[in-house]
């Protein structure tokens, strides 16, 4: 392994993890089982369109590569490459590295993520920002576990949400095809913002009527609608951000300043970490998006973190700084 370690991946660094015992990889990739999802992304451009199988086989010569086909159940694909393989490697977005997370938990296998889908924030916040760099960080053998959140018996590794959230998602969902992955989150974001009533629910016991609730993995930098890259995936905490519905504040308000970041929206705006938390609907059926697939859930939900957790391959973390001296 001493002559792989010379690759290194260039992008500003990964997280940090909790440790997880030393174990040899092959360089060239035998043992690991690749699943592509060539439907990911925006189309031909897009890391998980076309050429995206030829580009992994090309880093990993021994590894098996299998293309998620029309009429294929993802989630039987995944377990059976999960359970024949020393290595579980994906490429799409998010939603199909959720599902190739489960099948990793499932039969205990570390996880290589190759980002190849319209926004990729897991691979994101893991430092990979193409399939070269996944190679890279295989071959260098940096594997850390991280923590995997649960919603109504969801798993998710990003973030989970309800209220106006699911409803952005599943307008971007209808849009992204004609305009690409941001201009349609743009415009959904805007659309089901303005739109959506507010939602009645129980929160810690307190009733509340709110624009949305985000529920993180870790804890997230900043306040924007688009949540940013974690530094952390192993703190064992929720990061709970809930919007509620003042009469303040206009819609029209409350959109720009989700979107902008400005957030002059005072007490309507709370934030806290918890292990874990309980939200109830009065009215019945929770709507719900976990890494950014939405669904229609039960009419209470309990968001925690599984005590499983992830292995999974990522950049380096960048060197601490102590006060006063260079990285160490």
């Amino acid at each position: 392994m001493d002559a792989v370690r010379t690759l290194s991946v260039r992008r500003g660094g990964g997280p940090r993890t909790a440790p997880v015992p030393a174990e040899e990889f092959d360089p060239e990739g035998r043992g690991v089982v690749a699943v592509v999802n060539p439907r990911s992304g925006d189309g031909p451009s897009a890391l998980g369109g076309p050429g995206m199988a030829e580009r992994i086989r090309a880093g990993l010569p021994r590894s098996e590569v299998v293309e998620f086909g029309t009429g294929d159940d993802l989630a039987a694909l995944m377990d059976d490459a999960a359970g024949r393989c020393h290595v579980l490697a994906v490429a799409g977005g998010d939603g199909t590295v959720n599902a190739a997370a489960q099948a990793a938990l499932r039969h205990d296998r570390p996880l290589l993520v190759i980002p190849g889908g319209s926004l990729d924030n897991f691979a994101s916040t893991l430092g990979l920002g193409s399939a070269e760099e996944s190679v890279a960080a295989y071959r260098t053998g940096t594997v850390g576990a991280v923590d995997v959140g649960t919603a109504d018996g969801r798993l998710f590794l990003n973030t989970a949400s309800l209220g106006a959230y699911p409803a952005v998602f599943d307008h971007r969902e209808r849009l992204r095809r004609r305009m690409g992955r941001w201009s349609a989150f743009a415009v959904a974001a805007w659309y089901a913002l303005r739109r959506a009533e507010p939602t009645d629910v129980v929160v810690n016991g307190r009733r509340m009527p709110i624009r949305w609730a985000f529920v993180g993995n870790g804890k997230h930098h900043t306040r924007a609608l688009i949540p940013s890259k974690r530094t952390r995936l192993e703190d064992g905490l929720l990061d709970i951000r809930v919007l509620r519905a003042h009469k303040r504040y206009s819609r029209t308000r409350v959109v720009l300043d989700m979107l902008l970041g400005h957030w002059g929206l005072g007490t309507a705006y709370t934030q806290w970490r918890v292990p874990a938390l309980t939200v109830s609907s009065p009215h019945g059926r929770l709507r719900l998006a976990c890494d950014g697939e939405t669904f229609d859930a039960g009419p209470e939900v309990t968001f925690a973190k599984i005590a499983q957790r992830l292995r999974v391959f990522h950049a380096p973390p960048r060197p601490r700084r102590g006060r006063g001296h260079g990285a160490r």
